[in-house]
């Protein structure tokens, strides 16, 4: 007695080889090599701004400028940080591309659609056959469909995205730390032109004190006119010439 072995529908096998096809093109590997991001040569002793522990003595390279504890450059600080147009628009432009990296990604979800339709129907009284009334009738429709990434062309727009996304924080970063840098710069050479001015006025008043007490001492018969003629000169040189910027 022989058994017989079913064979396996010709449209059964078409259907195995493909989804053998299609497991196989979803595990390969994306188009292009794989981005390994450059080591950059820093001193030995530089710190990240990822690396900064809250609370650590090390945070305080964030608000470096607070060191100064001078209000008036605090405000000033944060006036600029709060109202720079330049910082506004690289903060649009960071969230532009965080939402532009959503929408890359979700192109590699199911999509997923559900309707709702309704259709109302009144059956006249005059036949005998339909009693009348109204009646109401709901329709509820579902469609899901995904598109695999076979060959890792998502991925890899996620991954450029990303690396946008970095970058433009990187360079937001970078304007705050130059427009702090030129607040600060600014400040400074402000407070040492008032700091020169009152050496320069202390001054002047020393030059000054110091003509009174000539010409006292002339007149007391103590010193002469040429004491009294250098000690004006002095201070009128002192008057003269400002403090440098």
């Amino acid at each position: 007695m022989h058994a017989s072995i079913p064979r396996t529908p010709s449209r059964l096998r078409q259907a195995l080889l493909l989804t053998s096809l299609l497991a196989t093109l979803v595990g390969c590997t994306p188009v292009g090599p794989d981005y390994r991001a450059p080591t950059p040569e820093v001193p030995a002793n530089w710190i990240e701004a990822d690396a900064i522990v809250p609370g650590s003595d090390q945070e305080g390279l964030r608000t470096w400028w607070r060191a100064s504890q001078d209000p008036l450059l605090d405000q000033l600080v944060d006036q600029t940080l709060a109202h720079n147009q330049d910082l506004d628009i690289a903060l649009a432009r960071l969230r532009q591309a965080r939402a532009e990296r959503v929408q890359i990604a979700a192109a590699a979800l199911p999509e997923v659609s559900i309707g709702v339709a309704g259709e109302a129907a009144r059956g006249s009284k005059a036949l005998d056959s339909q009693p009348g009334g109204q009646a109401r009738t709901w329709h509820l429709g579902f469609d899901a469909s995904w598109e695999p990434d076979l060959f890792g062309a998502t991925r890899r727009a996620v991954e450029a995205a990303d690396a946008g996304i970095q970058a433009l924080a990187e360079d937001r970063g970078a304007l705050q730390v130059s427009l702090v840098a030129e607040v600060v710069s600014y400040y400074a050479g402000l407070r040492t032109a008032q700091q020169r001015l009152l050496i320069a006025q202390d001054n002047i008043r020393t030059q000054a004190e110091a003509e009174r007490l000539a010409e006292q001492a002339q007149r007391s018969g103590l010193g002469t006119l040429a004491d009294v003629t250098q000690a004006r000169a002095e201070r009128e040189m002192a008057e003269a010439h400002p403090p440098p910027a």
